[in-house]
């Protein structure tokens, strides 16, 4: 049977995926959330082998020369033993530190409050880090150093994974500086480090996962195909993954490409379908008032759509036509943030093959929902620049920066089954 042949997930199949798909509102993630189970198990004293962004060494905080604070709009939670430590520091509203015997100052411990079984800072009635000061800086840096800090704010947005064999270093996307790096880094990644990893990976199920991620990383690198389809032929090449099978000849990958090309797939399918997604992911966000300076304006943008049945019929195509002729301008922005995603998410050390492939799906997803956001920016304002994709790019990263277990927990809640069949991952992406 040749490849083209094996994909028999045709329309009928991509329609029958979506008829099961139930609407779910999320509950947002505080910073340490997003980030924490990455960072659970930090370097160890044993020599590793170690592979890093290429751009990981450079990183420096933007600080008050951030267009989107951290300090702002999210729980950032403070660990058990950076707790203890602002339990013996008192701090006074203007500032200014006390000894603990002053009863006129607050215990530091005093700003967090028990979150999800962990301490987070209490945000003021302006969503910010009580902390922050006028010119977005930290108020506890000022006034102590960074050894105040807890893990969070002193590591974010850095991310290392620790392996058996090897060390993983990365930045994750919800950062402005880590998005101006995509766009001034040639490379996202040292494929030559990569390579020679693979190599001395000895695990052999270690092996085949890591070989697996380099395929779709691979695939995405590929300037000859359009991000979509590349989505499309990686998330097909892992479904098969499951059988150990990780190596194709060109004829075969060819094959597999000629096989999405034919695809029929609805673009005004796929545009409401990543509507309501990104009115579900949003939701919860707006509830509670997080983004709304973002937010605002598109989901006022998307609801009408939602509920206009004239719109699809009467304005989409000519509108999106327009979108996209811009929206491929920032496609080697795009590209890199993908291949990073996919270097820092894709592959984790305790991971399966159903753990990576659960993984993509979640990325596929926010790709989807990123491209819907850039649309209604686009139908806001007649523009999508550099710097407007970037706060989507953020934005988006931030609200569906969920860790692991969540993430499970959402797809099993709003799909009958937790892996996807081919067909509705094509239906969300598109074409």
């Amino acid at each position: 049977m040749t490849q083209k042949n094996k994909i028999d997930y045709n329309i009928q199949r991509i329609k029958a995926a979506y008829n099961i798909k139930k609407k779910v509102i999320r509950k947002y993630k505080t910073t340490e959330e997003i980030r924490e189970d990455h960072m659970a198990n930090r370097v160890n004293h044993r020599k590793k082998h170690e592979i890093k962004t290429t751009y990981y060494d450079k990183f420096q905080c933007l600080a008050s020369e951030c267009p989107i604070t951290c300090c702002k709009e999210w729980k950032i939670s403070v660990d058990e033993k950076s707790s203890k430590k602002w339990n013996d520091t008192r701090w006074s509203d203007h500032g200014e530190a006390e000894h603990i015997e002053n009863a006129k100052t607050k215990k530091l411990s005093e700003y967090l409050i028990h979150y999800k079984e962990a301490d987070v800072i209490c945000l003021n009635e302006k969503k910010e880090c009580p902390f922050l000061d006028q010119k977005k800086l930290c108020k506890l840096v000022l006034r102590y150093g960074d050894q105040i800090l807890s893990k969070t704010c002193r590591e974010f947005p850095r991310e290392i994974h620790e392996f058996k064999d090897r060390r993983e270093y990365s930045l994750a996307a919800c950062c402005p500086a880590v998005v101006d790096f995509w766009r001034d880094t040639q490379d996202v990644l040292d494929k030559e480090a990569m390579e020679k990893m693979e190599s001395d990976i000895k695990n052999n199920k270690e092996r085949h996962l890591y070989q697996l991620r380099m395929l779709l990383i691979t695939c995405l690198e590929d300037q000859k195909i359009s991000i979509e389809k590349a989505l499309l032929m990686g998330f097909y090449l892992l479904l098969e993954g499951k059988e150990g099978r990780v190596s194709y000849q060109q004829e075969e990958l060819e094959e597999l490409s000629q096989a999405v090309d034919e695809m029929e797939i609805q673009l005004e399918d796929t545009f409401l379908e990543d509507n309501a997604l990104f009115l579900d992911m949003t939701e919860n966000y707006w509830k509670q008032g997080i983004y709304r300076i973002f937010l605002e304006p598109l989901r006022e943008e998307a609801s009408r759509m939602e509920t206009d049945d004239g719109y699809i019929e009467n304005e989409f195509m000519q509108e999106y036509g327009k979108f996209l002729k811009v929206y491929r301008d920032q496609e080697s922005l795009l590209r890199k943030y993908l291949i990073a995603e996919m270097f820092g998410q894709l592959l984790l050390a305790d991971y399966d093959w159903q753990d990576m492939t659960v993984a993509m799906q979640w990325i596929g997803m926010e790709y989807a929902i990123m491209r819907q956001a850039a649309f209604l920016t686009f139908k806001q304002t007649g523009t999508l620049s550099y710097e407007q994709m970037k706060e989507v790019i953020v934005y988006i990263a931030r609200m569906t920066g969920y860790d692991d277990a969540d993430i499970w927990e959402y797809l099993e809640e709003s799909f009958q089954t937790l892996i996807w069949e081919w067909g509705y991952f094509a239906f969300i992406i598109g074409k």
